[in-house]
């Protein structure tokens, strides 16, 4: 009789609910959920295989089935399961049946992951671990909808850096949203590094409200990056500060098309600097846009800094592009001191250098 018990399905998940430990059909989820490291919590894909497990017993199992999985020693790893993937049924079981105290981590994955459900539920029971940057993290990540929902339940907290942070990545439509309901707070030094990171778009949104921080330092950022698009735009939107300084710069950094561009929108009358520059660093390409332009002393001290700085190709054009001034005992002297092997070289080919 004692065997024919223990045959019967019924009879014996009867005995085994009073019996510690786990039941046979949550087994094999909390295997899956065992082997998630606690630095892997916070991951979706650490979770997608316990899912598709998961997923397949809550259909047999239904709300019946959660406190037998509840059991296990891991609830808060299941807990940030259920939030990650914006399981609802879970989370409220774990919270109501006191398994799991919500925290401020819990806030952010909810946020993270955009589970608006999750976090409707949390402000519906007052949970604790809410933190007054939420909507601030939610625009630096992009996520539109969370800003919208913190927004119209009445959230303000520290949502000082949330346009600055949205602009910075590059999140036209959280920007716009931000700026519409009058949120947050504007650094003009924020520009600047919105300049950096090349959010033409959002510069466009900055400049047409009237937002500070176009100073003419974007002028040098733009230019050393070499971005006709940026330099295009701030001098058609009339930013200040465009001068010889944009063009040096760009020639510095070696930006032939942006040297070729600015040449027709700068102010100036000499371009010198901007040679000595390319030459210093070798840019042979921008010191050829430039050549024509040169006054002979330019030339004279480009010959001696390419010499100087070991640039051949660039001391080859000077020389051809004008021979009887390239070719002087100053330049000779100023410019072999450091005595470059390829200058070497170059100059006994020439036969206008002896080693001393």
């Amino acid at each position: 009789m004692a065997e024919a018990a223990l045959r019967c399905l019924e009879l014996l998940q009867l005995v085994f609910a009073y019996q510690d430990g786990l039941s046979y059909d949550v087994l094999p989820l909390v295997r899956l959920l065992y082997a998630i490291l606690p630095d892997q919590a916070r991951d979706r894909m650490a979770f997608a295989a316990f899912d598709a497990r998961f997923r397949t017993w809550f259909d047999s199992a239904g709300h019946d089935g959660l406190p037998r999985l509840c059991q296990c020693r891991v609830p808060g790893r299941l807990f940030q399961y259920a939030l990650v993937y914006g399981h609802l049924p879970l989370i409220a079981y774990l919270h109501t049946s006191r398994r799991v105290q919500v925290n401020r981590t819990h806030w952010s994955l909810a946020a993270k992951y955009e589970q608006l459900p999750v976090l409707a539920y949390f402000f519906a029971k007052h949970c604790d671990g809410f933190h007054p940057d939420m909507m601030a993290r939610a625009a630096y990540r992009g996520h539109y909808s969370v800003v919208r929902f913190l927004h119209e339940a009445g959230v303000r907290g520290n949502s000082a850096g949330a346009l600055i942070w949205a602009c910075e990545q590059g999140h036209l439509a959280i920007a716009e949203y931000l700026h519409m309901h009058g949120l947050g707070v504007w650094d003009p030094g924020a520009v600047a590094r919105i300049t950096r990171s090349g959010h033409l778009h959002i510069l466009s949104f900055l400049r047409t409200h009237d937002y500070a921080g176009f100073s003419p330092i974007v002028f040098d950022i733009a230019a050393s990056q070499g971005s006709l698009d940026l330099l295009g735009f701030f001098i058609e939107t009339n930013v200040p500060g465009l001068g010889p300084r944009t063009l040096e710069t760009a020639a510095r950094f070696g930006h032939a098309k942006a040297v070729s561009f600015l040449l027709a929108h700068v102010p100036t009358t000499s371009v010198d600097t901007a040679c000595l520059l390319a030459a210093q660093h070798g840019h042979e390409d921008v010191v050829r846009l430039l050549g024509d332009r040169l006054t002979d002393d330019c030339v004279q001290r480009a010959v001696a800094l390419a010499m100087e700085h070991g640039h051949v190709r660039v001391l080859t054009y000077l020389w051809t592009l004008r021979p009887h001034v390239a070719d002087t005992s100053a330049a000779m002297v100023a410019g072999t001191k450091r005595q470059h092997p390829a200058i070497v070289e170059y100059l006994q080919q020439r036969k206008r250098w002896r080693r001393p």
